[in-house]
């Protein structure tokens, strides 16, 4: 009987993850379509977070990683440009903005989901 209620709470929760997967992807589906749509690029705040990544990855290629946390623009984080540009930079700035819409949404329900498991 131990061994039933065990497998019911194993297949509950897989299938509660599975569930928080397709929604998800559905989320990351609507973020990408609305993406695709955007004609012009960021203006203003975003530009220097934008600038920072590019100038962090401008660095790391020049083979300079004594500074990376005080690249310019310093009022921007240093973990933005990883997390928005975490392969290199590139000019194309509807990654961007997916990725900044989409990681917190992710980071949140990772978060929620470990409440939800412990």
């Amino acid at each position: 009987m131990i061994f039933i209620r065990k497998k019911i709470a194993n297949c509950s929760k897989i299938a509660s993850l599975a569930t928080l997967f397709f929604v998800l992807m559905l989320i990351a589906i609507g973020i990408l379509e609305k993406v695709s749509l955007v004609l012009a690029p960021p203006i203003y705040d975003p530009l220097g977070y934008i600038k920072k990544a590019k100038n962090v990855w401008a660095s790391i290629q020049n083979g300079y990683f004594s500074n990376l946390l005080n690249i310019e623009p310093i009022s921007r984080p240093p973990g933005s440009s990883l997390i928005l540009y975490p392969f290199g930079f590139i000019d194309n700035f509807k990654n961007y903005l997916f990725r900044s819409t989409f990681i917190p949404i992710l980071l949140w329900t990772a978060a929620l989901y470990f409440l939800y498991l412990f």
